[in-house]
């Protein structure tokens, strides 16, 4: 029996982490764009800290004039971004600027202000965006409990067209419930890489290629029908949703796949069916992150069946 669906409910509050770089303002404009959306609050925020910080603590003591004027001129530049998206929007929005470890002080500051969903900004290139992913949103998503929207395109309109990645795992309800969140209106693609279990090692026992050739149909005949099962379980029209079904690598072919059918979001769940451990981020999700020119929606709570 497949896990209920979470309740498709606005969203209430929005905080948006920016490190107040070029490309910082795709996360601050799509979380205004949500926040208004939904009606919801948005809290912008800033960490002044890390390594340079805890220099400048050593060399000159703490709550010294130049932390202070690091902190007032960031708050400057926060309010500086926030300006524009905030006088065209009109929604309800706070700017705040901490000091400390980035991920500490923005799970906590989401806990304080009952955020539903962190939105963060990526490099633009792979090589930035793997360092920016390995210092901010990859830590966010190993330690938080909130889903994580990382944004890297420009915020035009609503989300149209969402690929969701189904694995049939306990989290693939929850990114399905999670795309009907955040993109009420769009089509959703749900899209499974589906594989033939033991497919290299039945031909090297020698079973014939036929035999194997119907193993293949009645798994891809399989997964056909669980992604009918989980959009019908969803409340899905015929005319709301496609299936997408493709063999190979599960993360490049999902990246792939959202590139060709147009997609402008991915929402997948933090692990896949064999990842365990809280502090893992499954690795296929690691990749869509990494590769993805889309934004991507990552879920962080699997649903469980009763």
């Amino acid at each position: 029996m497949m896990p209920s669906p979470l309740p498709l409910t606005p969203l209430r509050s929005v905080l948006c982490a920016t490190d107040l770089e070029s490309d910082s303002g795709c996360a601050v404009a799509r979380a205004t764009w949500l926040a208004r959306q939904h009606g919801a609050e948005l809290h912008a925020l800033h960490v002044v800290g890390g390594s340079a910080m805890d220099s400048l603590r050593q060399w000159l003591g703490a709550e010294s004039s130049a932390e202070q004027a690091l902190v007032a001129r960031a708050r400057d530049d926060l309010n500086k971004m926030l300006a524009p998206v905030l006088h065209a929007a009109g929604v309800r929005a706070h700017a705040v600027v901490l000091t400390g470890a980035v991920p500490d002080q923005v799970i906590a500051a989401a806990h304080r202000v009952g955020a539903e969903l962190l939105v963060v900004g990526a490099g633009r290139t792979k090589v930035l965006r793997r360092v920016v992913l390995g210092s901010t949103a990859d830590r966010l998503l190993r330690r938080g409990h909130r889903p994580v929207l990382v944004a890297r395109q420009a915020a035009v309109g609503d989300y149209a067209r969402v690929l969701v990645a189904v694995d049939f795992s306990c989290w693939s309800p929850g990114c399905l419930a999670w795309a009907q969140r955040i993109a009420p209106q769009a089509h959703c693609v749900l899209h499974h890489v589906w594989s033939v279990p033991f497919e290299e090692k039945l031909r090297f026992a020698g079973v014939d290629e036929a035999t194997v050739q119907a193993y293949e149909q009645a798994a891809q005949a399989a997964a056909h029908r669980r992604l009918h099962d989980l959009a019908a379980q969803a409340g899905l029209s015929a005319s709301a949703w496609t299936p997408s079904l493709v063999r190979g690598d599960a993360g490049l072919a999902t990246v792939q796949s959202a590139q060709e059918l147009d997609c402008d979001l991915i929402v997948i769940g933090k692990h896949g069916g064999n990842a365990a451990q809280d502090l893992l981020l499954g690795s296929v999700t690691r990749q869509i992150l990494c590769e993805s020119m889309q934004d991507v929606l990552v879920t962080t709570q699997a649903a469980h069946t009763p």
